[in-house]
């Protein structure tokens, strides 16, 4: 079985038909995948005082077409990855307080300032901005549970834990409750939410985190070694407990 996926040429910018094929070993070094943070800045839209519901549905369907699926490295195993020497196995799980798959950050330092309170301290404020790109799956069950198992020899499990990379294929879908009072998002397919912390005394580091969300549903779920680009597994998780 083939499973069709978009990857990024190395000699240009331009986005080319891929095939991800699950009987491959080892992932070529020429399979890039997409790029989340290109899609999500492309997704950052709304609705224009101008356009009509018909004309903005027909644009997002263009950015997030339905009939493809996006091939996501991830920065690291957004997952919790515990190994069982009985089992001979790493198991991959869901914490229940965290229903999204984080696939990017970018991690920027900002410059550096003296900052003075109402009673005359003055400290040395460092700023840090934080962005992050992930997807949310709704079809995760809200409890805890057992993703995927990866059968390891005890032998081998400390080496291959190291090494350990995934990746995600999953469709852009439209969010269930779009459009509705208390949903905020500006279209259905990406939310954006950021957080905010002021320099204090005390903690003298002015702080923001902007989250980019993409609504989809996982397809597959691959894992590799990061060293050889072998592939270790290919499975289609368990989204319920």
């Amino acid at each position: 079985m083939f499973l069709k996926v978009f990857g990024i040429c190395l000699m240009s910018t331009a986005l080319f038909a891929q095939e991800f094929d699950a009987r491959w070993k080892v992932l070529p070094k020429i399979f890039k995948g997409d790029n989340i943070v290109q899609i999500a800045k492309s997704l950052d839209t709304k609705k224009g005082e101008f356009e009509s519901t018909e004309a903005f549905n027909a644009r997002l369907a263009k950015l997030a077409p339905s009939d493809r699926a996006f091939f996501f490295f991830c920065d690291g195993i957004p997952l919790g990855v515990q190994y069982d020497a009985d089992a001979k196995e790493f198991s991959f799980s869901r914490r229940s307080y965290d229903v999204h798959l984080e696939v990017a950050k970018i991690e920027n330092t900002g410059k550096s300032y003296y900052g003075t309170n109402v009673f005359g301290v003055t400290k040395k404020v460092k700023e840090l901005w934080n962005t992050a790109y992930a997807l949310y799956d709704q079809g995760w069950d809200i409890n805890a549970g057992l993703v995927f198992t990866l059968p390891c020899p005890p032998d081998q499990a400390p080496a291959v834990k190291k090494d350990l990379g995934m990746a995600v294929l999953a469709n852009l879908v439209p969010h269930a409750h779009f459009g509705q009072k208390y949903n905020d998002m500006g279209n259905p397919f990406m939310s954006l939410s950021t957080f905010y912390r002021e320099a204090t005394v005390s903690s003298p580091l002015e702080y923001m985190s902007t989250t980019y969300t993409l609504v989809c549903d996982v397809q597959k779920v691959v894992v590799f070694r990061k060293s050889d680009r072998s592939i270790l597994l290919v499975v289609a998780p368990k989204k319920t407990k």
